[in-house]
């Protein structure tokens, strides 16, 4: 669990943790160079539960989400990993019920469900007698997890520990750190199964990074193209390029901040001569085509 002045939640997600029916776990808590007073809050957690770690993020791992939890990973000595938000509410079976279903299933991770919330009297638990399995994730359906449609979010997803033996996030990134990395995950092969079972609570709020990027930081939105870009040259390497995904990159920002995605394009190696006609083409309109989206949707 990375950490950032959030003194005044974390000890909610905590509690949630302590409450788990599986109780064989450790939690790492990596602190990104806070300023409130969430070490001190924290003490209390350390002394009465041996489980919980704090630690400080390490001057080799770069400043952000994506750093604490490579150094998280680092540290971890269990047979699976798992990364919760210092601001959310986790369900009591997450742990059984996703451990349970790795054991009993040759595959390198599990998701499940997750709801967002503002307030906690609006989080009620189901509890479940088994993990309702819906479908599977693999390299067949990457198109639909790098558009968004089956969305893998890190605080969704168990993982087995070996998948992050050669992978890591790019600690580069500010943001689009999970869709970069979980998309590579799945273009070189790895897999995993989609489960019903509602797992997670996630609290919605102005602060959080995905409503920074919707509200055009800067910081932000240079992640998100450099995560496209990456993503672009792993599926290159692979030689899964295609016209379906050249729509959708060249459509994830404006025409002046797409440039990179566009070069990232015209240089790979699988996509046709023709292809790469087409992407100049539509990048060259892709104000119109975008003014275009706008005006259909507001119909």
């Amino acid at each position: 669990m990375a950490t950032y002045n959030r003194a005044h939640l974390i000890e909610e997600t905590l509690e949630s943790i302590v409450n788990q029916t599986y109780q064989d776990w450790e939690c790492l808590i990596i602190d990104d160079g806070g300023n409130d007073n969430t070490e001190e809050i924290l003490q209390n957690w350390l002394k009465k539960d041996a489980r919980f770690t704090y630690l400080k993020r390490t001057p080799n791992h770069q400043k952000g989400l994506p750093g604490c939890r490579n150094q998280g990973i680092e540290l971890a000595k269990g047979d699976y990993i798992i990364f919760f938000d210092d601001d959310d509410i986790v369900h009591p079976q997450n742990l059984e019920l996703c451990i349970r279903y790795l054991k009993n299933n040759d595959i390198d991770f599990v998701h499940y469900n997750k709801k967002p919330f503002k307030t906690n009297e609006s989080i009620s638990f189901n509890y479940y007698q088994k993990e309702y399995f819906d479908f599977v994730i693999n390299s067949n359906n990457i198109y639909d997890s790098i558009t968004g449609k089956q969305g893998l979010a890190s605080c969704t997803m168990m993982w087995s520990r070996k998948v992050f033996n050669d992978f890591k996030f790019d600690d580069t990134l500010q943001y689009a750190e999970e869709w970069d990395l979980y998309n590579r995950l799945l273009i070189d092969g790895f897999s995993g199964h989609k489960i019903k079972n509602q797992l997670y609570f996630n609290r919605k709020h102005e602060s959080s990074n995905t409503a920074s990027y919707y509200n055009n930081s800067t910081i932000r939105t240079k992640s998100k193209i450099d995560a496209s870009v990456s993503i672009i040259n792993s599926l290159d390497k692979k030689n899964l390029l295609n016209i379906k995904y050249i729509k959708f990159f060249l459509g994830i920002r404006s025409k002046d901040e797409s440039k990179p995605i566009l070069n990232a394009l015209l240089k790979s190696t699988s996509l046709t001569y023709k292809d790469k006609l087409y992407a100049k083409f539509r990048f060259a309109v892709l104000p119109r085509l975008k003014l275009l989206y706008k005006l259909k949707t507001r119909k």
